[in-house]
């Protein structure tokens, strides 16, 4: 029992840490975290079904711009080891009434984790304008570690039922590591590089990984603008002292996008420094990509590949079990996001100053055309389909009574109180339903 708890402390931190900061390839979405603490706990049937449950209300949540989003991930391995062993829909009731508050204290959690990132970037501020890269490199994996820290706070929870906040003050000294010899050199007047094969792939390759840690120090003041520099710095390095301290004064301003696409920003940004474009041309570049970047991979990924997948996830999760239901969203899930993040990146690094025509790919707008209706198709086979299944318990009247709270939901969330939103909804018909059960 001990291991058991050990391990979903671990679970919890990597899907804390998954949501937004690490890697995002959705072991933070409730079907996942759900299941796996579920097998971790013994009853990966009970975890998956509260997996479902909470993957029904994550549903309902865009993670666009700066929008204040539950944790559900947190949520599902809380709720999974609340059911574990627990009898029939009583039990999963019950976890998911905890899986619903433990997410709402996962909002919380990250909103402070973003205040103290800005209040870090402003102590910051001067070091990060004179283009000091160890700053850049300190503050950022500062940010991370502050999520880490939450993450585990949160597993605490779901363990002992009460969590203790303790923060710990310090300065983060990063020293500059030796870096292997840089992939580009110089080639004729002008400061123009031409790029040598195989060193630009392994350095593009150490800048793709970083990308996956670029909301780690996500704040208030500049958004993913020091992520962006961060993963930046392997393609800067080549670079003349003079002119890399100005391009990393440049790489940490305000900037946001969609997290898969940031790494267009940051190849495209790095090609015009070798370039020599000036740098008010370069700000004007970064600025313009802004809009272009977050639209275009909220629609392809958080309005299409997303849903998509996870309608077939949930569908075979009904037919075949949790487990596979949950590896199957992963596998078509991640074909997509991994393709993605390399894509984005050797377009930057090829386009250059002129990278916003790759937006026009016919690729991507085929994309941005079909993964919308095969999102609804998705997700709108999915949902009676799961909710027979989640309904198969219970008798004719106690279905009719289901549906018609589905409705009342639907109502106030989408047309008499739209800020009302789906968790707040399902708090409220839960403490209605303790109290209407205490009074029965």
């Amino acid at each position: 029992m001990i291991e058991n708890w050990v391990w979903l402390l671990l679970w919890g931190t990597v899907v804390g840490l998954d949501l937004v900061s690490v890697g995002q390839v959705m072991f933070a979405r409730p079907l996942v975290a759900g299941t796996v603490a579920g097998m971790i706990v013994g009853d990966p049937i009970a975890g998956g079904t509260v997996g479902v449950v909470l993957e029904l209300f994550a549903l309902d949540v865009l993670p666009v711009g700066a929008v204040r989003y539950p944790d559900y991930g947190i949520g599902a391995v809380a709720a999974a080891a609340t059911a574990a062993g627990a009898p029939g829909a009583l039990g999963t009731g019950v976890a998911v009434c905890v899986g619903l508050g433990v997410a709402y204290l996962g909002e919380v959690g990250i909103r402070v984790v973003r205040s103290r990132n800005t209040e870090d970037m402003r102590r910051n501020r001067a070091a990060l304008e004179e283009g000091d890269e160890s700053v850049v490199i300190g503050t950022h994996l500062r940010s991370l570690l502050r999520d880490a820290v939450r993450s585990v706070a949160r597993a605490r929870h779901d363990r002992a039922g009460r969590c203790r906040d303790r923060g710990r003050r310090g300065r983060w000294h990063a020293t500059r590591r030796p870096w292997p010899r840089s992939a580009l050199v110089r080639a004729g007047r002008g400061g123009r590089r031409r790029a040598r094969g195989d060193a630009v792939m392994r350095t593009l390759f150490r800048t793709w990984l970083r990308t996956f840690v670029v909301q780690a120090s996500w704040n208030y003041d500049r958004m993913i603008g020091v992520g962006s520099a961060y993963a930046s710095i392997p393609l800067l390095r080549g670079l003349p002292k003079e002119r890399h301290r100005a391009a990393m004064v440049r790489a940490t301003q305000f900037f946001n996008a969609h997290p898969y696409m940031a790494g267009m920003e940051v190849g495209a940004v790095a090609r015009a420094e070798y370039e020599g474009l000036p740098g008010e041309q370069i700000r004007r570049m970064r600025h313009a990509l802004i809009g272009p970047l977050g639209s275009v991979g909220d629609r392809l990924i958080w309005a299409g590949v997303l849903p998509a997948a996870m309608g077939v996830g949930l569908t075979v999760t009904v037919f075949v079990s949790p487990v596979v239901g949950a590896l199957t969203f992963l596998v078509l899930y991640n074909l997509a996001h991994f393709t993605v993040r390399a894509w984005a990146l050797r377009a930057g690094w090829s386009g250059g100053h002129s990278v916003a025509r790759q937006l026009t790919a016919r690729g991507v707008q085929i994309g941005l055309k079909l993964l919308g209706p095969i999102a609804a198709f998705s997700v709108g086979l999915a949902l009676p389909v799961v909710a027979d299944w989640l309904a198969a318990d219970f008798q004719t009247r106690l279905r009719f009574s289901i549906a018609s709270v589905a409705v009342l939901g639907v109502v106030l969330s989408r047309w008499i109180v739209p800020s009302f939103g789906g968790l707040r909804f399902g708090m409220a018909a839960a403490a209605f339903g303790l109290l209407a059960g205490w009074l029965w």
